[in-house]
């Protein structure tokens, strides 16, 4: 029972319910938890006097804090009878507080009932940004999150806490938040850990009460009819089925269901699994345009009876699932939406209905950006996507059978408080379960004999050790890989506190004198005559107890849990004692929260049985237990938890030994007395400020830190790796048979390895047949990387240059040592060796660089995926020698997308821009001018452009293509200037000109020359002109044109208008010919009849050709030519018709009204001062 509970007012003053004057008391206090649901704490209190209780305050009880967020019940029963009960509420109530908006970053929100697309993080991130409007920013931070793929939820006026519960429905996942001071930290995950211990009836087995209670047995399903999506899938697909199905014979079943129920079916449909292609933007080509570079077929590629992969009738669209366009739906423009030379994609922009154009060219809320997700709908994929989405659609209903084939049960289930008790000590009280904690109960009367999930609690505050659980059948896990399915976190080793170093070296020592005060004899053994007090002289001394030398491995202490030092938070791992017998002992440690009463200094032990393995606790006790004190349990000293110490404690840890032996000394740990620098042997670890200096004062660097090959590549590839056929063997991870692939491709999967996840065996493919294997090591080995990697995984272990496909995780054993990929390439992309680097697992979290130099031969940058993508060399002397690099690991560096040589030379891949100021910009900058290199394999792209960013380099106002085409829309050239809106090149100071020249002064030229300056340059004398043409050449064979003029195909309008063909046109000015040879002249040819006259315009022709019959005929000219028609000009007129000779040229000659034309003859006149002569007249009589 505690000492104490206080209520904690805002102003921290405190209200204490255990009291003797005046008299108050608590009658009932409980712990009430639901997974997904209530956390409260309800306490009763009877009081003598009234007490001063309202909205705000606060409890902490088992490490966790509640508030009070509604008046408690007040009764009064008397005179100085005051009962009250009270409801504390646990932190996840405090999102009620919150509306869940749209909300960014900035708190720009949009509605309360909207719909959202997006990935976890992105749903975490916008409830973050709505807790971050209510309760300032800091207060709540992200946490966890699992990675999935996109989802769309609705929302509706709902609180922050309500749309977490849905979230965490629709991700069929769990959240937990984690206190910290002043801080939450919200997570996104599964709950509870996997209890090693199993429960029964009997003494020193933990059972008091169980009792079984069927749910529902409605529900029962034996044989599953599982249903995809409708989107995506041709109309003949599976026998016209218009939904995914798997394959024949389109069900599955269990047959021990059907053994112990019948055949009961039911269907179940997942509409968010159907053939799709999950596409990246890798470019932006305008507001409506991007580019995916490794979309890897075409979408408009014609088939035999069309398109063949758009459905008939329907518009090829875009659905974003990440990114500000998340959600939204985009048709692609008719025949030119996808262009797959340049994997370019055009939307059709729409108006929402608020009137918003989406994409939007002015928001960038609204737009496009560089890795935003997508998928394309109404169409066809290829069969290898078909393929995938049925397999994706068969596994989520084995999942789903497994949970429904059997009656849903859950069990109450009372725990034996003495048990409890036993194991927790006197030191501390023990959190020993929490909600999603799976517990393991056997009970043969009952046929039980499996783990099942906590998803409620209810825990007596006054007496901490009674726990009444509900237990849920739903959720059931394999024992066997209790251990294994657990990821560890291993960053938090023992974190005491952040204090500054000289307060660090000060507690170092009061802590030393605390821990000396506190050893004692844990064997029984020592003799305190053998060592003389002021030496020690000896062989050999061995610091360390027989009962200590022992090994935590993955267990984590951390003090001073979540800012309160009273708190103590234990992880789940293994003791494995190397000293205790002549075999290794092994036993499971549970995780546990420790609250502990007071704040004196306790010892630290694990508690473990001497019978069961799987049973081990760590316990903190102020007795002094020695090893064999307890006949049912050994007590392993394990160091001491300090006693609070302005305001923190520290932990010493003194298990293990140190053997000092003439040179050798052998330990676990060496430590400063800060205890900021370290080096633990026993994790191979090294922390702190570190300098390495040689034997001249020099400093090193070190020059290879981490493992040299992954052990997991050796085990499974055991043959001489030219000896597979594929070049690969293939691991995989999943409970069934993955040998599932066509006869005839059996050779390529000789070598292929299977890790069982039901069985937890390990087989090799051999002869078309699965081959167990039996080595331990093996099967350790793949335990590890089914840890890392989950089920229904593979791994694909390359003996030969990979080959796309390949995948982030997979290895290759390069000449030059084992490489692990960290990029997913698909069949249609090439190899890069970049996507290849060392496989150690860098750390970049433990890193600092204290002081203002380092100096290295070489400095490696760390980042995601465990990889080095970035770093700084000295090595090598040539000026290829690579300085600095990014995008790649250390041993790629010479082909990394970004580096710097020794000789200045500076390679980047695909983008280097300049930035300026521009104001549009949230940080003022944006980009103006850059070189592009091409994402694809062509050149046809923009490779130089100025005027925009990258997203827009391809409208440019200048930009240059991969083929040498340049464009730009303004320009000076020589003293041009050149302007593409007025469309022209300019020169306003008459110095400017262009020339065009072949030839040399033996043999003359062929020139065009062009400007207004050229005359003066070229004749010598007083000459303005605007163009020379010249061809001068001398030689045989060949002509030479000076200049040549066409014009023709133009004809009159509607109405007889303009229609003329100018080769030349020579308006004002005179024309010097010195020699002319002209083969032809404009000529107008007409057939009269009837008598008719026609007019003639003289402008436009110098022969007229007549050819009259019938009566009389004749033509004339037509009127208002004066002001273009120049003195000299000449027409012919000829009638070539010999036998009719009235025809006439009517007002045409001055002085003759009516000229005869005889026939066969031909007559030129001539203009002059305004009228025509007759300048000759001959009569061709034939």
């Amino acid at each position: 029972m505690p000492d104490q509970i206080e209520v904690v007012k805002p102003n921290n003053d405190v209200i204490a319910l255990f009291q003797r004057e005046p008299v108050r008391t608590v009658t009932k206090a409980e712990q009430v938890q639901d997974l997904l649901g209530q956390d409260v704490l309800n306490i009763s209190v009877m009081s003598v006097e009234p007490l001063d209780l309202s909205i705000g305050q606060r409890v902490t009880c088992f490490g966790k804090t509640y508030f009070l967020n509604q008046l408690p019940t007040a009764q009064v029963k008397g005179e100085r009878h005051f009962e009250y009960d009270l409801t504390f509420e646990g932190p996840q109530y405090t999102l009620r507080k919150a509306v869940f908006f749209n909300a960014d970053i900035t708190g720009f929100n949009t509605s309360s009932d909207f719909p959202l697309t997006g990935d976890c993080e992105l749903f975490l991130d916008v409830l973050i940004n709505n807790l971050a409007r209510v309760f300032g920013a800091g207060k709540w931070v992200k946490g966890q999150f699992p990675t999935a793929t996109a989802k769309t939820i609705t929302f509706s006026e709902n609180n922050c806490l309500a749309a977490l519960q849905t979230i965490c429905k629709e991700f069929e996942t769990e959240f937990d938040i984690v206190q910290g001071g002043s801080t939450h930290v919200l997570h996104i995950r599964k709950a509870g850990q996997i209890l090693g211990h199993t429960y029964q009836y009997g003494r020193g087995y933990g059972l008091y009460e169980l009792k079984r209670n069927t749910v529902t047995d409605s529900d029962i399903v034996t044989r599953l009819y599982p249903f995809g999506s409708n989107k995506n899938l041709k109309s003949n697909y599976r026998n016209f089925s218009q939904r995914l199905r798997i394959p024949d014979p389109g069900y599955i079943e269990d047959a021990q269901a059907i053994a112990a129920f019948g055949i009961i079916e039911n269907t179940h449909v997942w509409d968010d699994i159907y053939p799709h292609r999950t596409g990246a933007v890798t470019a932006v080509a305008g507001v409506n345009k991007f580019v995916d570079s490794t979309m890897n077929f075409d979408l408009f590629e014609k088939g035999a009876n069309g398109t063949k992969w758009i459905l008939d009738g329907q518009s090829p669209k875009i659905k974003f699932n990440t990114g500000n366009l998340a959600g939204y739906e985009f048709s692609l423009l008719d025949k030119t939406g996808y262009v797959h030379g340049t994997k370019t994609f055009t939307l059709i922009p729409y108006e929402d209905e608020r009137g918003l154009k989406l994409p939007n060219p002015d928001h960038v809320a609204f737009q496009i950006q560089v890795g935003d997700e997508y998928v394309i709908l109404d169409i066809v994929l290829p069969d290898t996507y078909v393929e995938t989405a049925e397999l994706e659609l068969l596994y989520k209903a084995e999942q789903y059978l497994d949970q429904v084939k059997n009656p849903k049960v859950q069990y109450a289930l009372k725990v034996d408080e003495l048990y409890l008790s036993e194991l927790a000590g006197d030191g501390s009280i023990v959190n020993f379960y929490s909600i999603g904690d799976y517990l393991h109960i056997l009970d043969n009367d009952l046929a039980i004999d499996k783990s099942s999930r906590i998803i409620g609690m209810r825990r007596d505050v006054l007496r901490p050790y009674k726990y009444e659980l509900t237990i849920d059948d739903t959720y059931q896990v394999s024992t066997i890989i209790q251990i294994i399915d657990k990821i560890k976190d291993t960053d938090k080793i023992i974190k005491v506190n952040d204090l500054r170093d000289p307060n660090r070296a000060r507690m170092g020592w009061k802590t030393t004198l605390e821990l000396l005060a506190m050893i004692f004899d844990t064997d029984g053994y020592f003799d305190g005559g053998k060592i003389k007090p002021e030496s020690i002289e000896t062989m050999m001394l061995v610091v360390g107890a027989k009962s200590q030398q022992f090994i935590l491995q993955d267990v984590i202490f951390q003090p001073n849990f979540e800012g309160n030092a009273n708190v103590v938070d234990v992880s789940e791992g293994l003791l494995i004692h190397y000293a205790l017998k002549e075999e290794i002992l092994t036993w499971n440690i549970q995780a546990s929260l420790h609250t502990i009463p007071d704040n004196a200094a306790r010892y630290i032990y694990a508690k473990v049985s001497k019978a069961q393995f799987t049973d081990g606790n760590i316990i903190f006790s102020t007795e002094k237990i020695k090893v064999d004190d307890n006949a049912t349990y050994y007590h392993f000293l394990i160091g001491t938890l300090h006693s609070v110490m302005e305001g923190v404690r520290w932990i010493s840890l003194t298990y293990g030994a140190t053997a000092i032996n003439g040179r050798f000394i052998k330990t676990g740990r060496v430590q400063s007395f800060d205890g900021r620098t370290f080096f633990d042997l026993d994790l191979s670890a090294i922390g702190g400020y570190i300098k390495f200096i040689d034997s001249e004062g020099n400093y090193r660097d070190l020059s290879d830190i981490g493992a040299a090959t992954d052990r997991f590549y050796e085990l499974s590839v055991i043959k001489p790796l030219a000896s597979y056929v594929k070049g690969k063997i293939t691991a995989w991870f999943q409970p069934t048979n993955p040998a599932t692939w066509p006869g005839g491709e059996e050779s390529f999967h000789d070598g292929d390895m299977w890790f069982n996840s039901g069985s937890i065996s390990v087989s090799r493919r051999l002869g078309g047949a699965w081959t167990a294997v039996s080595d331990p090591e093996t099967l350790k080995s793949y335990i590890k990387q089914y840890t890392r990697l989950g089920n229904n995984k593979y791994i694909q272990l390359f003996t030969a240059l990979p080959i796309p496909k390949y995948n982030d995780g997979d290895l290759w054993m390069s000449e030059d040592g084992l490489r692990r990929s960290v990029k997913d390439k698909s069949l249609a992309q090439s190899f890069d060796p970049n996507d290849w680097v060392e496989p150690f697992n860098f750390d970049n979290t433990a890193t600092a660089i204290d002081g203002g130099i380092v100096t290295s031969g070489t400095i490696q940058l760390a980042g995601d995926k465990n990889a080095v993508w970035a770093g700084i060399t000295g090595n090598g002397i040539t000026n290829d020698s690579v300085r600095f690099w990014a995008g790649a690991s250390y041993i790629n560096r010479v082909t990394a997308p970004f580096r710097v040589k020794q000789s200045g030379e500076v390679i980047g891949r695909t983008r280097i821009e300049v930035e300026g100021v521009d104001g549009s910009e949230a940080d003022g900058y944006k980009g103006q001018a850059g070189l592009a290199g091409s994402e694809t394999e062509n050149d046809t792209g923009v490779r130089i452009y100025a005027g925009s960013d990258y997203g827009g380099k391809d409208d440019a106002p200048f930009r240059v293509s991969g083929q040498g085409f340049a464009w730009m829309e303004k320009a000076l050239i020589g003293n041009w200037t050149y302007n593409a809106q007025t469309g022209g090149m300019v020169n306003e100071s008459g110095d400017a000109y262009i020339i065009a020249r072949d030839g040399s002064l033996a043999v003359g030229f062929t020139e065009a020359m062009i400007g207004p300056n050229i005359f003066s340059a070229v004749l010598g004398g007083a000459f303005k002109g605007a163009a020379l043409f010249a061809a001068n050449q001398v030689g045989q064979g060949h002509s030479n044109i000076a200049a040549r003029f066409e014009a023709s195909g133009a004809s009159p309008g509607a109405f007889g208008e303009n229609g003329d063909n100018y080769a030349i046109y020579s308006d004002v000015g005179t024309t010097l010919i010195g020699e002319g040879l002209i083969n032809g002249v404009r000529t107008y040819k007409r057939a009269i009849n009837d008598g008719a006259t026609v007019g003639v315009d003289p402008t436009l022709y110098d022969l007229i050709v007549i050819n009259p019959s019938g009566g009389v005929a004749g033509i004339g000219f037509l009127p208002n030519h004066e002001n273009t028609l120049r003195d000299g000009k000449t027409v012919k007129v000829v009638n070539i018709n010999d036998a009719m000779s009235n025809f006439f040229l009517v007002g045409i000659i001055r002085g003759k009204q009516n000229f005869r034309v005889l026939g066969g003859m031909a007559v030129e006149i001539t203009y002059c001062d305004g009228a025509w002569y007759v300048f000759s007249a001959y009569d061709n009589d034939y």
